[in-house]
């Protein structure tokens, strides 16, 4: 089964500032498929949250809610360079 991808990429990655210092982003489920999020899409996002940050991923991961640990790695897996 062929699932057609969302026409606005750039909505659907969106980072938005929730006050704080802390940062939001939803995960489409339209740009998921067995077993998860698209790998691409979910490298757009945290690429986002870097050059929000002012290129800290430390700071990203923050922002996100995520360890920095977790951020990293999800880097290293999904091969995200920013």
């Amino acid at each position: 089964m062929e699932v057609a991808a969302p026409a606005d990429f750039r909505r659907d990655t969106a980072v938005q500032a929730i006050g704080g210092g802390r940062f939001t982003a939803e995960i489409k489920e339209a740009w998921s498929g067995p077993p998860g999020p698209n790998g691409g899409y979910v490298a757009a996002i945290i690429l986002r949250a870097i050059r929000r940050s002012g290129g800290s991923k430390t700071k990203a991961a923050e922002m996100l809610g995520l360890q920095p640990t977790y951020l990293s790695r999800l880097i290293r897996v999904l091969k995200v360079e920013g």
